[in-house]
């Protein structure tokens, strides 16, 4: 026999042993008929159908993937290797993420010898540390004076009675009367309280003395907190768990028994490779993603910016800044996150998530904006991330930031601003049911129930739309949108606002327009798009467009006032553009 054909005869032997070997394998190995246990799947793997049919290859296939070589110990190698990793990201990076969020400070014990017989030390008390992401404290404590009593201590010194005339009786020790009243024992009246104690600050009361009028001052201890528990949630794949508490004396909040949903057991059961569908793709638990406009890139990191890139960015903020100043309007800058930076738990596998927030695009810019520059520079991330504890801040299959995350953005412009700031714990948070968004429009998945949120925010100010136009003209008429929108208020602050942006706005303006007395909001779009008036061809009436309505209220702007132009981070470039033309718009008015 030639050598050739006994190498080809030894190859041919030694392909089909590698071929046949997993299947052997597969059906001698422990654990190979316990596929339910080590892949999760509750279900009967297909059988090989017996009789031709139209779906008959179909059936041969599926037949072939749920017997195909080591499938079981496959699937469940890698279904054992992601829960430990989920289970060392829950561990050292979520849970401390979200006890740095809410410290618990304890109370400290009394020294010795000072605890009653049956007295107990005091327990530890939780105390949310919000860390200014939700709002100002509800409370300052005032501060315990050091001087807390006026009367004259006995032993001292001065403590001798003093000479009175002949006939004079004398007094008690400590007690000496003025040279016109006879030495006596004071007799203190009903105690005036000059600053009552609060929950974690000291009371401060005075007493006289019904005869010489003599006072002293006396400091009470503070009340302490009365919690009362004001909502709980239970952990679920759709939430957070936690308790809120209120106290009823001051309104601090305290949350508590905090319970990440990643911990619910089954949380990432189902957990596919990422399946783009449209202009996305779909997560676990019916959450929708976006992919376009670079949105992997934001999520993985791989497109921050040079340093040249942003001092170029810097400079044109400062421009924008300089021109403002000389008004004395206040610009903010505002980069809305992208979802997919605040729900990283709901993604499906394969995308790289190795880069922490702080080395992402938008964290590595706020941070050199931070270090070098003047502008107020806002990207709350961690402020939504927070949030979300409580509510959900975005929709679930929608691109957008819900009310919720409108209010905390809101919040963080105040912030960034000086101005009193309201926690989302200490609103009314309404929810209903919500259904789809614009990621159902784009085709990545069908639209199924959640919840959605209306945030009741100051309901005692009255909100009034004076203007509602768009450039659209059909007929001959003008026809209203939603795109340019002005609002009047009876707020006490009479300054006026003009927030320019994308989408993103509209869950902002709506608060802000509690704060100012007059809010204009418009598309960044809108700010160049056109120079003339729009009319009426029926009634002859002209309206200005939107961009002479931006325009005006460019010019109305004054000390005090806000300019405010914000991005969702996937167009972060679109804050420098619109900085860049305002700022030269401004220096020509």
């Amino acid at each position: 026999m030639k050598k050739n054909t006994i190498f080809l005869i030894i190859a041919v032997c030694a392909f089909a042993l590698v071929t046949a070997a997993p299947w052997v394998l597969n059906l001698t190995s422990p654990g190979a008929k316990t596929g339910d246990t080590q892949t999760g799947e509750i279900r009967e793997l297909a059988k090989f159908p017996t009789e031709y049919s139209n779906d008959f290859f179909a059936k041969v296939n599926a037949y072939v993937n749920d017997h195909s070589p080591l499938r079981t110990s496959i699937i469940g190698l890698v279904n054992t290797m992601e829960g430990k990793t989920r289970e060392w990201y829950s561990k050292n990076v979520m849970i401390p993420y979200v006890e740095r969020m809410f410290r618990v400070e304890e109370t400290p014990a009394p020294p010795d010898n000072t605890v009653e017989p049956g007295q107990d030390t005091p327990e530890p008390t939780p105390t949310p540390d919000w860390g200014g992401l939700f709002g100002d404290a509800t409370e300052t404590p005032a501060e315990t004076p050091t001087e807390i009593q006026t009367e004259t201590p006995a032993g001292s010194e001065t403590d001798k009675p003093t000479e009175k005339p002949s006939g004079a009786s004398g007094s008690p020790a400590g007690h000496t009367a003025s040279p016109d009243v006879e030495p006596h024992e004071h007799s203190y009246a009903t105690p005036v309280v000059v600053v009552a104690a609060g929950c974690t600050s000291s009371g401060i009361s005075t007493e006289k003395c019904t005869v010489c009028g003599e006072s002293k001052t006396i400091v009470t201890e503070p009340t302490g907190h009365d919690y009362t528990v004001t909502r709980t949630q239970k952990a679920s794949f759709a939430h957070d768990g936690y308790t809120l508490k209120k106290c009823s004396h001051c309104g601090d909040v305290q949350v508590a028994d905090i319970v990440l949903r990643t911990s619910v057991p089954g949380f990432y059961t189902g957990r596919t490779p990422i399946m783009y569908s449209g202009a996305g793709f779909p997560g676990i638990h019916n959450w929708y993603f976006y992919s376009g406009d670079d949105s992997i890139g934001y999520l993985q990191g791989d497109n921050a910016q040079t340093e040249s890139e942003m001092a170029a960015w810097n400079d044109t903020f400062t421009d924008l800044k300089e021109q403002c100043d000389k008004r004395g309007v206040n610009l903010v800058v505002l980069v809305c996150p992208n979802k997919e930076q605040v729900y990283q738990e709901y993604l499906p596998l394969g995308l790289d998530l190795s880069k922490s927030d702080e080395e992402k695009r938008a964290s590595v810019m706020a941070e050199y904006m931070k270090k070098n520059s003047h502008v107020k520079y806002v990207y709350p991330l961690q402020e939504v991330k927070t949030a979300k504890i409580l509510y959900e801040t975005y929709y679930q299959q929608d691109t957008h930031w819900n009310s919720v995350g409108g209010f905390v953005g809101a919040m963080s412009v105040y912030r960034a601003l000086g101005m009193p700031t309201t926690g989302i714990q200490n609103v009314e948070v309404i929810e209903y049911e919500h259904s789809g968004g614009d990621l159902v429009s784009l085709g990545v998945g069908p639209a199924t129930p959640y919840t959605g949120y209306v945030v009741n925010y100051k309901p005692e100010i009255t909100v009034r739309e004076t203007f509602y136009y768009s450039n659209t003209v059909i007929g001959g008429n003008e026809t209203p949108s939603g795109e340019l929108k002005i609002y009047e208020s009876d707020s006490p602050n009479k300054h006026k606002a003009l927030i320019i942006g994308d989408s993103f706005r509209h869950a902002v303006g709506n608060y802000i327009a509690k704060d100012f007395a007059k809010v204009t909001q418009a598309h960044r779009g809108d700010f160049e798009t056109y120079s003339n008036y729009v009319q009426d061809m029926t009634t002859g009436v002209v309206s200005p467009c939107n961009q002479q309505v931006i325009q005006n209220s460019l010019r109305e702007l004054g000390s005090g006032d806000l300019l405010l132009i914000m991005a969702v981070e996937r167009y972060d470039f679109g804050n420098e553009q619109i900085a860049w033309a305002i700022s030269q718009f401004m220096k020509s008015m």
